[in-house]
């Protein structure tokens, strides 16, 4: 009996504190909603969870592959050679020695299995046409691995599949894109937070434009990176980029603390963490994209939203009616409720 009391205590308290981070979420999504109607030509999904601005549509990997749950994402290596506060693995020294991928293997993402080339080749040959339309190559810097890449992702390439590749963009020389471009790589999106804009990285998307139809940006958007891309905002678009998109900041339990400064922060649908400030940000970018009257560009609001919109997709793949693949990483900091408690612009009940 007195389990069950405890239980049903449990269980209203779990459920107070779900009313709590619904109301600041409800108020985020409602401020981000008048932000969207002042934006002109603002290219939305009829119920509003996706948006984009410019002229033209969202890259295959994004809008045909990612957004429809049709991916998958193939991991070939631990090492970076970079040190990003927003990376999930920010601070470890020796996480290598916990998921090491060994040589001549790969992993998927969310599959803690290795596999060797001759095993991804077979889920390509007998699971590919069935769950996905395409591949993406990313986790920590996938060009650090690159020789490992090619004849694996020529296989894919020649069976039909679309791909694209995450890079911090130091090693994009002009040797290393057109490898990725003979092998067949559709699509490359440089995450430009990671180096600061930096304008080596800015000179490699130039050179990025000779080889690739898709020349992308994607990058967690905070103040720092607003600030960065701002400033050398228009030697960023004279690279020829096509498509930016500027991802709600997730925050992480090593990251979480390099971040403050960032500001208040909220939790959407139990997933993830992100400051309320982040989302805002992308869309100060959009107001200066419209003023200035930005051509040639797709500016994408990479969201919290977004991510569950593609986990619905995702947990259509045989499973029950309502179900997602959507979740975050961390719970939230015990401060949370209490500073949520003390604002008095949100609706209760």
């Amino acid at each position: 009996m007195q389990s069950q009391k405890k239980d049903f205590q449990d269980a209203r308290i779990a459920s107070k504190l779900y009313q709590i981070e619904f109301a600041l979420e409800k108020k985020v999504i409602s401020d981000i909603r008048e932000r969207q109607k002042r934006i002109p030509g603002l290219k939305q999904d009829p119920l509003k969870y996706t948006a984009f601005w410019g002229g033209g549509n969202l890259t295959n990997g994004c809008g045909e592959c990612c957004l429809k749950g049709r991916l998958t994402t193939i991991r070939t290596t631990t090492k970076c050679n970079t040190s990003c506060l927003f990376c999930y693995y920010y601070g470890v020294k020796d996480f290598q020695s916990n998921e090491t991928i060994p040589k001549d293997t790969y992993r998927f993402a969310g599959e803690r299995n290795f596999f060797d080339e001759r095993d991804v080749k077979l889920f390509f040959e007998i699971q590919g046409r069935k769950h996905i339309d395409g591949a993406s190559w990313l986790f920590f810097e996938p060009m650090m691995e690159l020789d490992k890449m090619l004849p694996l992702m020529k296989f894919i390439h020649e069976r039909g599949y679309y791909q694209w590749l995450y890079t911090n963009g130091t090693l994009a020389t002009e040797k290393n894109l057109k490898k990725l471009s003979d092998a067949g790589l559709n699509e490359i999106r440089f995450n430009l937070a990671a180096t600061n804009c930096s304008n080596q990285v800015i000179q490699h998307m130039k050179i990025a434009r000779k080889y690739f139809k898709a020349v992308c940006i994607e990058s967690p958007m905070f103040t720092g990176f607003f600030n960065s891309f701002i400033k050398k905002r228009k030697e960023i678009l004279d690279t020829g980029v096509d498509h930016i998109h500027f991802a709600e900041l997730q925050l992480f339990p090593l990251s979480i603390n390099n971040f403050k400064a960032e500001g208040p922060i909220y939790r959407y649908k139990r997933g993830y963490i992100s400051p309320i400030k982040s989302r805002q940000l992308t869309y100060d970018v959009f107001d200066i994209a419209v003023k200035e009257g930005w051509k040639n560009v797709v500016l994408f609001d990479c969201s919290n939203e977004v991510k569950f919109y593609r986990g619905v997709f995702a947990g259509d793949k045989g499973a029950y009616f309502g179900s997602f693949v959507y979740e975050g990483s961390m719970e939230l900091p015990e401060s949370f409720y209490e500073e949520v408690l003390r604002r008095d612009d949100l609706e209760w009940g």
